[in-house]
């Protein structure tokens, strides 16, 4: 009985910050749903993609960046706890190493996916999806900066 009791307890002290944790997850991910649609529009339409074209691009963009995205998280699990100052100079030539061959690696899948894309879509339309990328990116960054600056003036 006094286990039962404690355990109820411990269930009820630790229910409401899991909840809080998955409704911050639930929030992060209809951001990041919000910002994949706006993604989509953006390159869709600056792109100039036909119905046809879209329906063969887009899974390919979408393999493209999941293997992107999978080399990077790798890469910064690998990572994550290193603190380069406290490396011997062993260790800090490891570590640089790891630096390029990450990005060489990074160069292999744009690389292929760049060949990929050139049986299916015009140079044209590939330029333009590089242009789109930047154009987006540089979006999404100016408007974080600009909400940043917008909570720090409001917090005075």
């Amino acid at each position: 009985m006094k286990r039962a009791t404690i355990l109820l307890l411990l269930f009820i002290l630790v229910l409401p910050s899991f909840l809080q944790r998955s409704g911050q997850a639930m929030a992060q991910d209809a951001r990041l749903d919000v910002i994949e649609s706006r993604r989509i529009s953006f390159l869709t339409e600056r792109m100039s993609l036909t119905p046809e074209e879209a329906r063969v691009f887009w899974p390919l963009y979408n393999e493209y960046n999941k293997n992107r995205d999978d080399l990077t998280a790798s890469h910064r699990n690998k990572w994550a706890d290193v603190k380069v100052a406290s490396m011997s100079n062993e260790e800090a030539g490891r570590y640089a190493e790891d630096q390029v061959l990450h990005m060489e690696r990074s160069a292999n899948i744009k690389r292929e996916y760049h060949e990929k894309l050139k049986r299916i879509l015009p140079a044209k339309k590939i330029a333009l999806l590089y242009e789109a990328e930047r154009d987006f990116n540089r979006m999404l960054f100016q408007e974080a900066r600009r909400r940043n600056r917008e909570s720090k003036e409001s917090g005075r």
